[in-house]
């Protein structure tokens, strides 16, 4: 190619010569007269001699380019050139003289000076003196500019040699974000965004402010009534916005990858899971990096190639073989649920469409574990080899959701034979004078099973007393006939230290002499942590894996129920069924909500559950909520569940998990003021009170049965645990 543009440049000039005699004859100028001087051909000049030099830093592509380029130099010029970076030791210059190939933007006065005349999209080869320059006007285009000149200089039938005049320029399809100090672009986000997404978006303002100086515009995807989304206006588009540009880029994203797309003036970064996001956003950044060019002025320009870049997020661990079509519908929406957990999500469902996809689990090889379907939730857990899919329906809301987890060592705890030793109890854990008289009430509740075994709700704050109290407890409601203490099951409803903090303390002194089988709960993923009073996990559902002679961390979903002696628990919510809508305070998006049913009794455990989830939890099941007994949310505080959920509820007796000192304040509370008044003073029980145990046992026939009242009242000191 290089001979071919040599032979045309000699023909255009000739022919330029010839054109320029004509002219002269035509204006009567003589012959072999001519005013104008001709400017002879500059000679070509080889460069198998010239040293290569880069930038100390680089990008990747480029620096693989130079790799590339130098070998190719090598094998045309039969020997080892200098190859280096620009690195100048202090007070140093650059040898004006020196003869290098310089690429990218070096520190050499002949690289600003080929930049200077370029425009914003727009690479450059060019001779400059004993210089080759070889760049981009950012230092992502630089790849292009090698390119040509490997392709050009190095090519089949190279000799080493360029034209001395050269100055090759060429534009590439690039977006201008920044053009000389000004915004090109604006960052668009979703509106209803959980801090986490909030703050990748300012990350990604905060790369071009920190490198540049320039603070380009972030806005929401908010339109106001009668308002539509410009196509012309040049945006960038984070996450799941609401441009219908949109639907076709979401039905060609798996569930476990994110994309970068350019499409008219809008970029597209997009990703099913907050955390494919995060990797998209991550690499855009690195486009960033090194595309932008301050010149001498001041003037700052930031622009990245038009170039589409499709990724997995293999950090997910999505086990992603199962239907991704309900009646020929493919998910709206995908969640990451943590634990390599994924959902799929549908709206505006309808209960076919779990049947439908039931049929599809069976037709690929799913047995079906588990079944409930009641008013509010139809509910199927299917398994094959370790993978669990739970696909659940809600019907008053019309929503479907599927999870999908892979490794998972136990399924839902299905009805199994046992000998009854005893009667069922629960209890609520007292407290000790250190913070009895104080405000501050943690949670915990010990539920005695048939078999002698326990389940165990919580369980309190971080100390050993309340280890200690605890163990005691066990070991005075275990049957004599049973040799060690066992919990079936421990449930954690979310990970603040006044929940399970006792765990720690419990694990450490007491993991020798109690065995646990198995950690219940659904936690949220990593990015979910940031939201408002939560910045960093602060419990991993993991960390107690193998211990207590082997526990085994279970992951639970809405409509899973797990059937221990005398007591079945059935999960009523998580965190799962709160997306796509956005919550704010961790209390109320991470609690697992659920019941417990002992000989008819009905126990509701709201966990910390607040007013902003109240709605959609009545949503879920309205007139599915009575119960027997309930559990005050939140410890009766403030921005604690709605008055409707406890006239929902409608219990006769309440758990209130509070020291003493709080209670005045918290009857100013609405919602708590009148479940207090609602079932009466004595039938609410206080932690601060001490244990409170009610006692399961054999009543009269003719009385259908119900909750006993052994040692009702609750004493701190006293002791209403008892064998049977």
């Amino acid at each position: 190619m290089r001979r071919f543009l040599k032979k045309l440049c000699i023909v255009l000039l000739a022919l330029s010569m010839t054109l320029g005699l004509f002219a002269c004859k035509n204006n009567g100028t003589p012959e072999g007269d001519s005013t104008e001087p001709v400017t002879p051909p500059v000679p070509e000049i080889s460069f198998l001699d010239h040293a290569v030099i880069r930038p100390e830093t680089a990008p990747d592509s480029l620096l693989d380019g130079v790799s590339d380029m130098y070998m190719s130099l090598i094998e045309l010029s039969g020997k080892d050139n200098l190859f280096g970076t620009d690195y100048l030791p202090n007070g140093e210059s650059a040898d004006t003289e020196a003869k290098e190939i310089l690429i990218g933007h070096t520190n050499r006065p002949e690289t600003e000076q080929v930049l200077s005349q370029l425009e914003s999209n727009e690479y450059a080869v060019a001779v400059v003196g004993n210089k080759i320059v070889i760049t981009g006007i950012v230092e992502s285009l630089t790849v292009y500019a090698l390119e040509y000149f490997i392709q050009t200089y190095l090519g089949e039938g190279a000799d080493g040699k360029i034209e001395g005049d050269l100055f090759y320029r060429s534009p590439t399809d690039t977006v201008l974000l920044v053009d000389k100090n000004e915004p090109v672009y604006t960052i668009v986000r979703p509106e209803y965004s959980f801090d986490g997404m909030i703050d990748m978006c300012l990350g990604l303002y905060d790369i071009i402010y920190d490198a540049t100086g320039i603070m380009i515009p972030v806005k929401t995807d908010r339109l106001n009534y009668g308002e539509e989304h410009d196509e012309n206006t040049k945006e960038i588009l984070v996450g799941d916005v609401t441009y219908e540009m949109l639907d076709e880029i979401r039905s060609n994203v798996k569930p476990d990858e994110y994309t970068i797309e350019f499409v008219g003036n809008k970029v597209v970064i997009f990703a099913w899971s907050a955390e494919g996001i995060e990797k998209a956003l991550d690499e855009f950044s690195e486009m960033l990096t090194y595309g932008i060019y301050t010149n001498p002025e001041g003037e700052t320009t930031v622009c990245i190639v038009k170039e589409d870049k499709n990724g997995k997020d293999d950090s997910l661990g999505f086990y992603t073989d199962v239907p991704q079509q309900a009646k020929d519908r493919r998910y709206d929406r995908v969640y990451n649920a943590y634990d390599s957990t994924m959902m799929l999500y549908w709206e505006e469902a309808s209960e076919d469409m779990l049947t439908d996809y039931a049929s599809q689990l069976e037709a690929d090889g799913f047995t079906k574990h588990q079944e409930l379907n009641n008013d509010s939730v139809y509910s199927v857990t299917y398994f094959k080899d370790k993978v669990e899919v739970c696909a659940y329906y809600l019907k008053r809301i019309n929503e479907f959701r599927v999870t999908a987890q892979d490794n998972v060592e136990i399924l839902p705890v299905m009805p199994y034979e046992y000998e009854k030793l005893c009667a069922p109890a629960v209890t609520q854990m007292g407290s000790f004078e250190s913070y009895t008289d104080t405000e501050y009430g943690d949670m915990g509740y010990i539920i005695r099973l048939e078999d002698g075994t326990f389940v165990i709700i919580d369980g309190g704050f971080g100390w050993k007393k309340t280890a200690d109290l605890m163990y005691e407890t066990l070991l005075a409601q275990k049957p004599k006939e049973m040799d060690e203490i066992v919990i079936s099951a421990w449930i954690i409803t979310h990970g603040h230290g006044d929940h399970f903090g006792v765990l720690s303390y419990f694990t450490k002194y007491y993991s020798d002499k109690v065995k646990v089988k198995m950690l219940l709960g659904n936690d949220l993923p990593d990015l979910a942590n940031g939201i408002s009073d939560r910045e960093k996990r602060v419990f991993d559902y993991n960390s107690v894996r193998g211990k207590f002679g082997g526990c085994i961390p279970v992951k639970v979903h809405t409509g899973q129920q797990f059937f221990f002696p005398g007591a079945t628990f059935t999960v009523l919510s998580t965190h799962e069924d709160i997306y796509p809508r956005t919550y704010v305070r961790y209390n109320d998006y991470a609690s697992t909500i659920f019941d417990t049913v002992i000989e008819d009794t009905r126990f509701i455990w709201l966990a910390d559950m607040e007013q902003a989830r109240s709605g959609l939890f009545i949503d879920m099941y309205e007139k599915d909520l009575k119960c027997d007994v309930v559990q005050i949310a939140h410890h009766g505080n403030s921005g604690t569940v709605t008055t409707e959920v406890y006239q929902l509820c409608d219990p006769t007796q309440a758990f209130w998990p509070l020291g003493n000192q709080g209670k005045e304040s918290r009857l100013k509370v609405p919602a708590t003021k009148y479940i207090y008044e609602k079932v009466g003073a004595e039938n609410v029980y206080f932690l601060g009170d001490g244990l409170h145990t009610i006692w399961f046992e054999k009543l009269p026939e003719e009385t259908g049965g119900g909750i006993g009242s052994l040692g009702g009242e609750g004493n701190a000191e006293g002791d209403h645990t008892k064998n049977y």
